[in-house]
């Protein structure tokens, strides 16, 4: 009984953990219902929602799958690895490179700019580009040499190639991104958001879906924290007839 009880205890702790969980994404979301479009020329000091193409960065970084000039990525290489025989054989996919990387970046409107420390944000962000290869999927040989020169990575092994698949995410001139967070201006007068105390998303999807994105996560987080609930009360009440009948 006493193992029962505790795992009672453990279903209704899971369930206030994905309740706590679930209350991040919703608090975003309301953020963003409740905050204004600011054009850039009225930003000032304080919490602000803009829109705007990204400018052509000085010194662009170049991306590593895709070779492109960009001012931010985000890249990893996952490996297929399996283990042990028979029954116990077991595949899981392991991250072998992991790297991301942001330059200055500054969203245009009309003439105006605002700089964003895309590093410091929350990113909601599509995956651009992805690939794989392995044992008759050859990487092309600029990827290879690509690789082989920013991580000293092989995609080959000791007879074949690796199995490895790729996911790369890029922020590039041109693109429309939606940003939410704090703003201060600087001495020149110059709009800056860089995160801060205080909640910062970076996005490369319209306002609406992002907001529906963190409306969901919410919603299914309560949804599961409920049905755990559910399911604790039915065994708590399974428990109490079921010793009730053993009397």
């Amino acid at each position: 009984m006493l193992g029962l009880v505790i795992l009672i205890l453990a279903i209704v702790a899971a369930a206030g953990g994905v309740a706590w969980s679930a209350a991040k994404p919703l608090q975003r979301y309301r953020r963003i219902r409740d905050t204004p479009t600011a054009p850039i020329k009225e930003l000032g000091n304080g919490f602000f929602e803009i829109r705007g193409r990204v400018a052509t960065p000085l010194t662009p970084l170049i991306s590593p799958y895709s070779d492109m000039p960009c001012v931010y990525y985000s890249f990893r290489i996952q490996e297929r690895r399996t283990t042990g025989y028979g029954k116990r054989r077991r595949t899981r996919w392991v991250t072998v490179v992991s790297d991301t990387r942001a330059a200055d970046c500054f969203l245009e409107q009309g003439g105006h700019r605002a700089e964003v420390h895309i590093e410091h944000a929350e990113l909601v962000l599509k995956v651009d580009h992805h690939g794989s290869s392995g044992f008759l999927n050859s990487p092309t040989e600029e990827l290879k040499q690509r690789l082989g020169e920013r991580y000293d990575f092989a995609t080959e092994g000791t007879l074949f190639n690796r199995s490895l698949r790729y996911r790369e995410t890029v922020v590039r001139a041109g693109e429309l991104l939606y940003v939410l967070g704090s703003c201060r201006l600087g001495p020149d007068r110059l709009p800056c958001f860089d995160g801060g105390e205080d909640l910062f998303i970076v996005a490369d999807r319209p306002e609406a879906e992002v907001a529906l994105r963190f409306l969901w996560f919410g919603i299914a987080g309560y949804a599961l924290a409920a049905v755990l609930g559910v399911g604790a009360v039915a065994l708590a009440v399974w428990a109490a007839i079921s010793g009730a009948s053993l009397r």
